[in-house]
C-alpha cells in the first residue's frame, strides 16, 4: 500500500467536500478502536454538511463509549 499524505485540516471544513475529492478520515478512540468512514455511511449517518468540529463533538466510540477520539484526514493517492 503506498504511503498515505496526512493532512491539516481546519475545523470548519465540511466532511462532504473531503469525500469527494479522495481524502480518507480515520478516527481512532484513545482505548484503540478505529473507524475509517467511507462515503455512504457518511451521506446517510454523518451528513456531508457536518464540519469537522461537529464531528468531533458528536462522536462516541462503539466499543467504551468515550468521547475525545483523534481525527485525521489523509491524501488519497489517485
Amino acid at each position: 500500500m503506498p504511503t498515505l499524505t496526512r493532512l491539516a485540516v481546519a475545523d470548519d471544513m465540511e466532511i462532504g467536500a473531503l469525500v469527494r475529492d479522495w481524502y480518507l478520515i480515520r478516527i481512532q478512540c484513545p482505548c484503540g478502536h478505529l473507524r475509517e468512514p467511507r462515503g455512504e455511511f457518511i451521506r446517510r449517518i454523518i451528513g456531508p454538511q457536518t464540519t469537522m468540529r461537529d464531528l468531533r463533538r458528536r462522536l462516541r466510540c462503539q466499543k467504551c463509549g468515550a468521547r475525545g477520539a483523534r481525527i485525521e484526514v489523509f491524501q488519497l493517492p489517485r
